[in-house]
């Protein structure tokens, strides 16, 4: 998207608001640049001593030679770079880096393309198997290759594949070629020119105003032209929608630029241009220099304001303002005659507008409007200044001075009145338009329509003020004094399409002017602060804006540029950022919004609000890692998303470890500070802080010991429980966080006991199937309780899990399998373990070996085939034993 210059003083970079130019980079010295050529997002640069190869921002050297060389062209196909230099033709393959010479020759021109390569030595042009392409033994001044081949001399330009020899001028020498899909560029020592090889003509760019050789010719993604000339420069071209009248036939000249232009009109073959200061005649048949007429007519009114035009029975109309040599003259295309006096009307010299009605011609002067019909006049007075009339469905519309449109019969007399639209409110209108049975007509930028005697406004206000209104081909156009606006349906705004200063109107359309509709080539002419503006009806553009390009030019830490943009570390003790970005488009007034975001600072995108903007910054973001997203949206269209992605170090007080080891600190330094109070005061206190630090676990062991102390039989079993579900978790290879939470939920697993009237838990004889489903219950009774307990996760699904079997047979809700919580699989076999190796009162305990077998038989049904191994090797190993003290120190 940017637009490269290589000049003696280095290579210079526009982004379509400044020109930045680079000397050296690093110690390569970027002076005295002689070819550019590039390829996506790669630039080649050949200079009088080197070869170098820029993307994104670095700069690399490619060593075709160890000695000094200069580099004459450059030609890219695919990955293969072609480079003539004055020490010979050399052949660089990106892909490799490999570096091939071919010639050992100065080669003076190059082009490659699909395969193919020419190039031009000594003045002859050769191919790439050295076979001489000789035409006629001319004189090879350029050459060019894009499907075609082009063949420039010091006289023309030979095509490859036809005998045609295309001459120019004596000095005409082909520079650079341009291929467009039907238009070729010929930059050449005496101008640009183009040739179409659909039509086979060749024709030169008028009015391009250069006077230097043009040396290149470039196009860029928007469709404009570039082109460097020796004398004067860069220039852009743009083929615009809207063609400047007088820039076409090169009129300026005749025009005063701080007047404006009234009124156009086509009028035997000539056109005829009323301006603020006299009357301009172009015959545009012929050359531009001679199409200039000037006659009997336009000296007579030289410097007289000319307000309007109009052809009435095969004669020209002209209605002057504030003249005292004429008021309205009629002109037969030879003579012309004053047509009007104080007979006729009291401000007969204060002509504002005019309109030929197909019957008659209608002429509004300063409070009174006149009916002519080539002989007889017919004068009305009026209550305000018309400014424009308008005639349609057997009426007469006019806009009146501080009034709005009015309605006036056709044939109307000396008493007639006219009749508002409503004659409560007033508009400050300009034009009517009457289209599908409404009248269309402004106040100021706001559009209303009349129908069946009811006013009606449109829900949409435009740009700017309205100044034109017609209606062509079902379409509306509608210019206010700064766009155009085009509908196929006046009613629906959502996508109508806009022309402005990106189009070519760069001027004002005048307020109470008069445009030209020209039926036989469908072509209106708007009249402007500065001339005359054609639009073709039926070749203007849709309203689809080409989404500008996104470049990030450089990115800053604290002021100061860094590199590379990818990958990027920046210090800890950066405290601002800032992304510098280009916004490629080189339209005059582009309309574009940018939107970014910085991942872990912003929720979502953020539109950049100040305009012209080229920076976002941020200040003060903390350590991390980081990716900057940024966007340009233009109308619907979004461009392709950049990221960048950069890290910032931590300072140390951001990393965790920092906060870890204060914490600690702190904590240690309140445990001291406490332990010296405490010391001071008495031992008492200072067991009781010591106490604090085993509070949770002292408090669930006690939990533990107080439903043990329920069931007689079982005194100790849930201290046992949860050591055993603790070693058992251990062995699995459990995170200590997982072993510590499975020790205090074994610990807690009997907790429903509570619920269990002790006549049932303690009764030494075989329950009953109502008494056992209360001791069940305890398995519920147990989660409940301990739902509030958050801290410790799963601490519930041990207590109401711990009695199911693998093989879904046990319960509360018979679950099966790995849909049995893993902490209840755990608990279970620590809790069958402690049965089977504890004296009950309806048994003896288990020796280890029957506990074993046990384990063994039982694996699969009641326990998880995966933990049963794991029991087992805990009892071999001594540490599943019940002969355990249960104090607080051992478990």
């Amino acid at each position: 998207g940017y637009i490269w210059i290589g000049q003696y003083i280095g290579l210079t970079r526009y982004n379509a608001k400044e020109f930045i130019t680079f000397t050296k980079y690093n110690d390569y010295d970027l002076t005295g640049v002689t070819a550019l050529e590039a390829v996506d997002n790669s630039l080649y640069i050949g200079t009088q001593k080197a070869f170098y190869y820029y993307l994104d921002g670095v700069y690399k050297k490619i060593p075709l030679l160890e000695e000094t060389f200069c580099v004459n062209e450059i030609s890219i196909d695919d990955n293969l770079v072609y480079v003539a230099t004055n020490k010979g033709l050399f052949l660089y393959n990106s892909t490799t880096e490999n570096i091939t010479q071919i010639i050992d020759k100065e080669v003076e021109k190059l082009s490659a393309y699909n395969g193919k390569a020419y190039y031009v030595i000594d003045k002859t042009l050769y191919d790439l198997t050295g076979t001489v392409k000789q035409y006629d033994n001319i004189v090879v001044t350029s050459v060019h290759y894009h499907d075609n081949l082009y063949v420039g001399t010091e006289t023309g330009f030979y095509l490859d594949g036809t005998d045609t020899f295309y001459e120019v001028s004596s000095s005409f020498n082909i520079n650079s070629i341009l291929d467009d899909p039907y238009t070729t560029y010929l930059a050449c020592d005496d101008g640009l020119y183009l040739f179409s090889i659909i039509t086979d003509k060749l024709e030169k760019v008028k009015n391009l105003n250069i006077s230097g050789s043009i040396e290149k010719v470039i196009k860029d993604y928007e469709g404009n032209i570039w082109i460097a000339s020796s004398k004067e420069g860069i220039s852009k071209i743009t083929e615009n929608i809207l063609i400047d009248y007088f820039f076409e036939y090169q009129i300026s000249s005749h025009f005063d630029s701080n007047k404006s232009v009234n009124a156009f009109v086509e009028y035997n073959g000539l056109d005829y241009i009323a301006t603020d200061t006299g009357l301009i005649i172009i015959d545009i048949s012929l050359p531009n220099d001679e199409c200039f007429i000037e006659n009997d007519l336009t000296k007579a009114l030289d410097n007289v304001r000319l307000r309007a035009l109009a052809v009435y029975n095969d004669k020209l109309y002209i209605a002057t303002y504030h003249s005292s040599s004429y008021a309205l003259l009629e002109y037969d295309g030879t003579s012309f005659n004053e047509v009007l006096d104080s007979s006729v009307a009291v401000n007969f010299t204060d002509i504002r507008c005019l309109y030929n009605t197909g019957e008659e011609l209608l002429i509004g002067t300063q409070n009174e409007i006149i009916r002519y019909d080539g002989t007889n006049f017919v004068t009305l007075s009026l209550d305000a200044q018309p400014l424009y009339i308008y005639y349609a469905n057997e009426t007469i519309y006019m806009c009146l001075e501080n009034l709005g449109p009015v309605m006036l019969d056709k044939d109307f007399n000396s008493t007639s009145s006219y009749q508002r639209l409503n004659e409560e409110t007033t508009y400050n209108s300009l034009k009517v338009l009457y289209v599908n049975d409404m009248l269309i007509f402004n106040d100021v930028n706001k559009l209303y329509y009349y129908k069946d005697n009811q006013i009606y406004k449109f829900d949409y206000e435009l740009e700017g003020s309205i100044v034109e209104l017609f209606y062509v081909d079902n379409t509306y156009y509608i210019g206010t004094d700064t766009q155009i606006y085009i509908m196929d349906d006046i009613f629906i705004y959502d996508d109508p399409i806009i022309l402005d200063v990106n189009d070519g109107l760069k001027g004002n359309l005048v307020a109470n002017s008069c445009g030209y509709y020209d039926d036989d080539y469908c072509r209106y002419y708007f009249t402007a602060s500065n001339g005359v503006y054609m639009l073709e009806l039926n070749d203007y553009l849709s309203n689809d804006t080409i989404t500008p390009k996104l470049a990030i030019s450089s990115l800053e830490a604290n002021g100061k540029k860094v590199s590379p943009l990818s990958d990027l570390v920046l210090d800890n003790d950066t405290q601002r950022i800032t992304f510098n970005f280009d916004v490629l488009t080189y339209a005059l007034k582009p309309k574009y919004e940018v939107y970014y975001k910085l991942d872990g600072v912003d929720d979502d995108y953020r539109l950049l609000t100040e305009k012209d903007s080229s920076e976002v910054s941020y200040t003060n973001i903390s350590g991390g890692n980081y990716t900057f997203h940024i966007y340009v949206k233009s109308d619907d269209n979004v461009s392709d998303e950049i990221t960048i992605t950069f890290k910032k170090n931590f300072h140390f007080y951001e990393l965790p470890v920092f906060w870890v080891v204060i914490v600690i600190f702190v904590v240690l330094f309140l445990i001291g500070l406490n332990t010296f109070i405490i010391k001071r005061k008495t031992r008492k206190a200072l067991l009781r802080q010591l106490e604090y630090k085993n509070i949770t676990l002292e408090s669930i062991k006690a939990i533990a010991r107080t439903i043990d102390a329920k069931d007689h039989y079982t005194n100790g079993h849930s201290l046992r429980v949860g050591y055993f579900s603790r070693e058992i978790a251990r062995e699995m290879g459990l995170s200590e966080e997982d072993v510590e939470n499975i020790y205090y939920a074994g610990l807690l697993h009997d907790i429903g006991k509570i619920a269990v009237p002790d006549k049932i838990l303690n009764k030494p004889g075989k329950l009953d199937d109502d008494e056992f489903s209360v001791i069940k219950s305890h398995t519920i009774e147990g989660a409940k309780i301990l739902s509030s307990i958050k801290t410790i996760p799963n601490i519930t699904l041990g207590a109401e899990y711990h009695h199911e079997k693998y093989n879904g047979k046990g319960y509360p809700k018979g679950l099966k399998g790995e849909e049995i919580p893993l902490v209840a699989r755990i608990i279970c076999c620590a809790d069958c373990y402690d049965a089977m190796a504890t004296k009950r009162v309806y048994k003896e305990p288990y020796s280890s070996q029957n506990i074993i077998d046990e384990f063994m038989r039982c694996s699969g049904t009641n326990f998880d085939p995966k933990i049963v191994p794991i029991v087992i090797k805990l009892i071999e190993r001594g540490i599943l034993t019940p002969n355990l003290d249960t104090s607080i120190d051992e478990l």
